[in-house]
């Protein structure tokens, strides 16, 4: 072990225990002009682990209540997951936001973290805003 740097094989093993498959939306380039894009809803099964979820209800003076949220998640390095792609968890659709970040470094990451940010209020497809 080189010193002051903390074996990685541990915490593989553990997200490795902890995850489930997801199955994974993914953007289409190319959508229609104007509108929104495009997902396949069968580009993908990812193993993740996610958790954190968050909600939090703000008040936007033009639009009443919104309901926003967000969702943390751990994969392994080989995990088919993109920017843009989308997962449903607890009561909620949500996006992987940039950047993902490789574990303990970019370059030869043990572990991807992942961000997300809540599109949709439930798992039924309804926007949220």
């Amino acid at each position: 072990m080189i010193p002051g740097k903390a074996p990685t094989e541990p915490i593989k093993k553990q997200v490795q225990r902890m995850t489930q498959p997801y199955s994974i939306d993914r953007r289409i380039e190319g959508g229609e002009i104007g509108g929104g894009y495009d997902y396949d809803t069968e580009a993908a099964v990812a193993e993740l682990y996610l958790y954190d979820e968050q909600q939090s209800d703000i008040q936007v003076e033009d639009y009443g209540g919104v309901n926003r949220g967000g969702l943390q998640g751990l994969c392994l390095p080989d995990a088919d997951v993109q920017v843009y792609d989308r997962v449903g968890y607890g009561q909620g659709r949500y996006e992987v936001i940039e950047p993902i970040r490789g574990i303990p470094n970019e370059a030869d990451p043990t572990i991807l973290h992942l961000s997300f940010d809540r599109v949709e209020a439930t798992n039924t497809g309804e926007p949220f805003a």
